[in-house]
Parts: structure tokens; sequence; C-alpha cells
């Protein structure tokens, strides 16, 4: 298994560096472009509303965590902000609760958790599709002279 832990603070700049970190480690683990970019969406989606939500455009901790087992990559995001109050159960076509909707329908698993302290988690998988790129041969080095 195979994983890594962020604390990065809610900073716009900082946020889009997480982002396109998890979308290189899922590149490096031989994601296909499609999941890539599946899981880079649902990331920034899910960091974008801690900023807004949790932190109210304010600047906040965030623990970011990324797993991969082989087949699968797990993501989770947990804030220490004020919480989540309602999950919404339908799609909004826009405002409050769209992002979550992104999120869930990129990824294969979708769970909003409520930590005991302040907060939200939100905890992602995503089963990876092979890359064309992961399956081709790989040139073997020569030795040098």
């Amino acid at each position: 298994m195979w994983k890594f832990q962020l604390y990065i603070l809610t900073r716009p700049k900082t946020l889009r560096m997480a982002r396109t970190l998890v979308r290189r480690a899922v590149e490096a683990k031989g994601a296909s472009e499609r999941d890539a970019l599946d899981i880079e969406v649902a990331v920034g989606e899910i960091l974008t509303n801690a900023y807004v939500h949790a932190y109210n455009r304010g600047v906040g901790p965030l623990d970011l965590r990324i797993a991969f087992d082989g087949e699968r990559f797990m993501i989770e995001v947990r804030d220490h902000g004020k919480g989540i109050t309602s999950i919404p159960r339908m799609s909004p076509p826009s405002g409050p609760g769209l992002g979550l909707q992104v999120a869930r329908r990129l990824m294969d698993e979708f769970e909003i958790l409520r930590p005991e302290r302040r907060g939200t988690a939100v905890r992602m998988v995503k089963r990876l599709l092979k890359s064309p790129r992961a399956t081709e041969p790989q040139e073997t080095p020569k030795p040098l002279p």
C-alpha cells in the first residue's frame, strides 16, 4: 500500500497546488488520463467546498490523505471548520451542494462524515482503469559505455 498525507491551509494557491499534486500522483501510478482528470476535479471540488463553506473563504487547516492499493485510489479530505449542516439529496442545478454532487458522480465511492469534533470529512474512492501507457512495454535502458 502506497500512501501520503498533506497538511495544508485553505489558501487558493495552495489548494490549486494540492489538486495538481494529487493528479500527478495518480498519473505516476499509471492511471488513465480520464481517471486522473476525474480524481483531480473531484478533489478540487472538495477542497473548494472546505475553503468556501467550512472557513467562509478564509484560511483554515485541511488534512488531505491519499492511498493507493494497486487498484483503488482512496482520498480523504478533512477540514476543521464549522461543519456541514445538511447533505443535499437531490442534484442542485447550481449553488450550495453542487460541488459535492460533481465529486460524487466522478468517484466510485463517496462518503461524507461528521467527526465528533468540528469539521467535515469526505472520503472518496476511484477504481482505476489501466492506462495504455501503463501497459506499454518499457524499453530497457542500455548500459553506459
